[in-house]
């Protein structure tokens, strides 16, 4: 009975989205088969994160909007988030940036929601899901729903506001 309850308790552990700082995402003994969206500056170095079954790395500033030196998220690296979540539906996942307050937690959210998986952010201070991020994701998201028929993540794009996103937490 206890190998059961641990099992049950393990897999649902296991389908948390989980949202670190980088330090702690270089640290951490992932899952077995567990997979990590990597958010980086662009000229930053990549984090090391050898023990992930599988990584997207992503490069851009935590800015929420275009210009001024900065990279912002692209359309094609939502693309990527999206492609890759879908990819790796139901495996165990981490998304880490910096220091895990703004882009990953967009990204962490949008998932999570689209998803339906629980997720559990470690940062415990200022948590502030970048708006471009988001809005980025919901873009690419509302196209992508309407080429698959996939009514879940239409949802998402149009109702996707952080307000709505923040009642999928887990915590």
């Amino acid at each position: 009975m206890q190998e059961i309850i641990g099992s049950i308790k393990r897999t649902k552990s296991e389908r948390v989205i989980r949202v670190l700082p980088r330090a702690e995402a270089e640290t951490r003994t992932p899952f077995p088969g567990e997979v990590c969206i990597s958010i980086t500056n662009p000229n930053q170095s990549a984090a090391h994160l050898d023990e992930f079954a599988d990584v997207l790395r992503l490069g851009f500033h935590d800015t929420d909007r275009r210009g001024g030196g900065y990279t912002a998220m692209s359309h094609a690296s939502a693309r990527d988030c999206l492609a890759f979540g879908e990819k790796h539906a139901d495996a165990p996942m981490t998304v880490h940036c910096q220091f895990g307050a703004s882009r990953s937690v967009a990204v962490g959210l949008f998932l999570a929601a689209w998803l339906d998986r629980p997720l559990r952010v470690a940062a415990t201070d200022v948590l502030m899901p970048n708006p471009w991020v988001l809005n980025q994701l919901r873009a690419a998201a509302l196209y992508r729903s309407l080429s698959a028929l996939d009514g879940r993540l239409l949802k998402c794009a149009l109702f996707g506001a952080s307000d709505y996103l923040l009642k999928k937490t887990d915590h």
